[in-house]
Order: C-alpha cells, then structure tokens, then sequence
C-alpha cells in the first residue's frame, strides 16, 4: 500500500489468463490538502454549515516582540514561529500552565527558551461557531481501460451452439456500441426509404443503429450484426410498406417479433434500461416464424 494512502482496493475480473486487475482505488485521505497547506501556509479547506451553532473558544499567544528580540536576538524568530504554528489546544495547554506557574519552557530544535509574563500573555476568545471546517480527503480510481475493454469482448464472446463457425458477441444493450442494426429486406427503392425514416426515428429517441444495404441475404447480414456485437436487428420487409410495422430480432435468442415503427424506439430504449425484458416483451407481441433463408 502507498505511504500516502489509509486503504487500499483493487478490482479483479476471471478470465481465461486467470483473476487480472482491472482497477485500483485508493483512500489517499487528505494527505495532498495537508501538504500543500502546510508548505503555502494557504488554508485549503472546505466547510459545512452546522445545523446547532456551538460555542468555540480560541487561546490567543499575544507575542511582546521588541522583549523576545533583545533577548533571543536570532532565536527569536524560532520562539514566534513555534508559537505561531502550534494549534489551539496546544496554546490552550501552554496558557493553563503559564497560569500556574507566572512562566512556560519551551523546547524547540535541542534549545530551551523560558518566557515569562514580559514575553508573552494569553487571551480566551470565544465565539458562536456557525460552520465547520475541514480539509476533504480524496478517494483516488485508477481504471486499466485496456483490461476493462478486453474482459467485456472475453466474457462476451460466444459460438452458436449447432455452428461453432458462427462466433457473435453477446453484449448487454446498455453497454453496446451500437443499440440495433436496420436491414431493408432486398435492394428496393421503397425499403431504403421507409429504413431512412426509421433511422430518424431511432436518433431523435437516442437510440444508435447501423444500416446495412449490402446485397447479402438478411441472413447473412443478421450473422454480420451478431459478430459486431449489434443486440437488436430490424427488419424492413414487404409488410411494412403495408401497414408500418417491422421486426426486432433479438441477437442472443435469434428470436423475432413484430410491432408498429413507432413503438420501435421505447421499446429499445426500455430494453435497454431494463424497464423491461425480452421474455415481456415476447409475451406482449408474439413470436414470429423466421424464415430459412433469413437464418
């Protein structure tokens, strides 16, 4: 652990190269804050109202200079500063005993200075204290991006069960590079259109998408979105032109529905949010059979 830090964590994911870390995070207290301060003499602290003001009382070393200086001549600029750094409750401590005995030692660098009541006195201030002051402490993350990337693609990765040539990966939707694919069912004029339509649909509710007019059969292009890691394809076919509605097929299950466009982008975005999930929603719409040269 890092001299600078009360505690340390580390974050580790499995993967095939065994448990790896992929972030660092280190309670570093106010270890930075305090250091600064102390070295600009600049007071680096936060504050928070109280909710109770409370009584505060302050010991204040009132210093006769011109007394020190003839006595101390050079030393007396250690005495001031010692007396001047120390806090409150050591003042406090100071006062009590140079109340007790008319005097007070002080041991500063292997060097003993008495003072007495020509050298110095001290004053009891108290005031209502409506807020507190404190120097934040800081919380420090360190993310290997790298590591973090390849542990999503590793645990991602899958073959499909009946075709070990068909590799795709199964991200979740809220990490996804893209959210959907759009796919016209064949070059055709009308398809292409209704797609452009719905791709401002999907950007005007946030949602990515990807069109792919390649010549390939859908089927081919769907394996195409399962590679790029793609969880949602839809589908512009014959029937939309009809009467406006498509299909999702969802990566993982490979399985369809069909619904209205315009309920196309809530129901990604809510897919993707987890509002809802695929099995809801193929409750709510039923299945549809894929065709063979689809798949």
């Amino acid at each position: 652990m890092a001299h600078y830090a009360n505690d340390c964590w580390d974050a580790e994911v499995e993967t095939s190269y065994g448990w790896i870390e992929v972030a660092g995070h280190s309670d570093r207290s106010a270890f930075d804050l305090e250091r600064h301060q102390a070295k600009t003499k600049i007071e680096l602290m936060a504050a928070r109202p109280l909710k109770t003001p409370v009584p505060v009382t302050t010991t204040h070393c009132i210093l006769n200079k011109q007394v020190l200086g003839k006595e101390f001549k050079k030393d007396q600029a250690i005495v001031v500063k010692h007396l001047e750094e120390i806090d409150n409750a050591d003042r406090k401590a100071l006062s009590d005993k140079f109340a007790a005995e008319n005097q007070i030692v002080l041991s500063i660098d292997g060097k003993e200075f008495t003072l007495t009541d020509k050298h110095v006195s001290f004053k009891d201030e108290t005031k209502m204290q409506m807020e507190e002051k404190y120097i934040p402490h800081v919380i420090e993350p360190s993310f290997g991006i790298g590591r973090v990337l390849y542990c999503i693609f590793e645990h991602c990765f899958k073959v499909r069960e009946k075709d070990a040539q068909r590799t795709y990966f199964d991200f979740p939707a809220e990490i996804a590079p893209v959210h959907c694919s759009l796919l016209p069912l064949m070059h055709n004029a009308d398809m292409n259109a209704k797609v452009a339509e719905i791709k401002k649909i999907l950007i005007r509710n946030g949602v990515s998408s990807k069109v792919d007019d390649s010549g390939q059969t859908v089927g081919k292009r769907y394996a195409r979105t399962d590679e790029c890691g793609i969880p949602f394809a839809i589908t512009v076919d014959f029937d939309t032109l009809k009467d406006d509605t498509v299909t999702v097929r969802q990566l993982d299950t490979m399985k369809q529905i069909r619904l209205p466009i315009v309920e196309v982008a809530p129901l990604i975005n809510a897919l993707r949010s987890y509002q809802t999930t695929w099995a809801e929603t193929v409750d709510k719409y039923g299945l549809v059979q894929a065709s063979e040269d689809k798949e």
